[in-house]
């Protein structure tokens, strides 16, 4: 990532910014964790742009718009410029998978 103009943003490690500069007129936000990626950018062309470099050098996919990351179920409102991660499901299956689905919280 470093060779390609990102640096970590601060202590977070899986959090890398691109500025902006003559490449890339928009700064680019990216969060990676083992082959999951998730980008963002201020303006779409940029972020197009971004994307066919990247996936001309890693083997990926394009899922364009995200519903789910990490486990987490991922609601975008595009009118309301607001994202909110669930994590019902993760929770679900934790509590399924240790029996504790049926239990009464009384």
């Amino acid at each position: 990532m470093k060779s390609q103009g990102f640096s970590t943003a601060g202590f977070e490690e899986s959090i890398w910014v691109r500025p902006a500069d003559a490449t890339y007129e928009h700064e680019i936000i990216m969060s990676t964790h083992i082959d999951d990626n998730l980008m963002e950018c201020e303006s779409l062309a940029t972020l197009e742009k971004f994307k066919k470099t990247f996936l001309t050098r890693f083997d990926g996919t394009d899922d364009k718009d995200v519903t789910t990351y990490l486990g987490c179920e991922v609601v975008l409102d595009r009118t309301n410029l607001t994202l909110h991660l669930l994590q019902s499901a993760y929770a679900e299956r934790v509590l399924k998978l240790y029996g504790m689905w049926e239990a009464n919280p009384a």
